[in-house]
């Protein structure tokens, strides 16, 4: 199976918080493949991450998992701010590619850090409480990292179908 990753920090996803912060906007970014900073401001704009070891997601016990990494930040200007990464189904994710999620297995780790859950499913994923990068401050880059596999089992009809996630960053800002 082959799998593709996109990353999005949606302007209009960050919430900003006015009593808390001075007059500066709350604005996130994420690094394009070309390792430029950009905003997305639709999930049409979400940026392909390719991934860091190839694009085949391997059956667990039976090679490497697929690695992507997605990287984020807060403006220059922007209050402090809480970021939670959210893995997301991308549009054009339908029929065998959307039923094949249900097969991947996730391993999440944030900043080259312990990982923060393995053989996760796409829920439990999104479930972790412990995903949100805690007061981030205006420039400083953080990176999630992602490890795929495909469980032991996955139905061979899922064999040469290309799969794709979506990694949303949402932003809300915090007292500093």
């Amino acid at each position: 199976m082959s799998l593709q990753a996109t990353s999005a920090a949606y302007v209009d996803k960050a919430t900003a918080n006015p009593s808390q912060m001075g007059s500066g906007a709350l604005v996130t970014q994420v690094k394009n493949m070309n390792g430029q900073w950009i905003e997305a401001t639709t999930p049409a704009a979400a940026e392909p991450i390719l991934p860091a070891n190839g694009a085949q997601a391997s059956i667990r016990g039976f090679g490497e998992p697929m690695v992507a990494n997605a990287s984020v930040r807060l403006v220059a200007g922007s209050p402090t701010a809480d970021i939670t990464p959210t893995l997301t189904v991308p549009t054009g994710c339908v029929a065998l590619c959307a039923e094949s999620l249900g097969f991947m297995l996730f391993t999440v780790e944030l900043d080259g850090g312990v990982p923060l859950g393995t053989d996760l499913t796409f829920a439990q994923v999104n479930a972790l409480g412990t995903r949100t990068i805690r007061n981030a401050v205006a420039g400083a880059e953080h990176t999630l990292s992602i490890s795929v596999y495909m469980s032991e089992t996955t139905p061979v009809k899922f064999r040469n179908v290309a799969g794709n996630i979506g990694i949303q960053f949402n932003a809300v800002s915090v007292p500093s």
